[in-house]
């Protein structure tokens, strides 16, 4: 078995929530809600409960832990990023 390789940082559009409730349940939640292009770094390993999603890396989906690393103010902002890092952005649907 090949052990798949997971980058350690990824750009990707994040939806933040004003607590753990959500917008069905909170209405600060669905006034604040925003997404946000951040850089996270997948998997750290330092055991601390953290937000898991799902990216696509290789044509497979795998569901990570994430940090957010760094928020940007725009799009052309993090591409910028990327390519001066060599960093993958994944802009599709948060969680797909």
């Amino acid at each position: 078995m090949i052990k798949q390789e997971i980058p350690s940082y990824i750009i990707k559009k994040l939806t933040f929530f004003h607590c753990k409730r959500g917008p069905k349940r909170c209405y600060l939640c669905q006034e604040q809600r925003s997404e946000k292009v951040c850089l996270l770094k997948l998997c750290p390993n330092d055991g601390i409960a953290r937000r898991m999603i799902q990216v696509k890396i290789n044509d497979k989906n795998l569901l990570c832990e994430i940090e957010v690393v760094r928020l940007f103010n725009d799009m052309p902002e993090a591409e910028l990023f990327a390519q001066e890092k060599n960093i993958v952005i994944d802009f599709g649907k948060e969680g797909s």
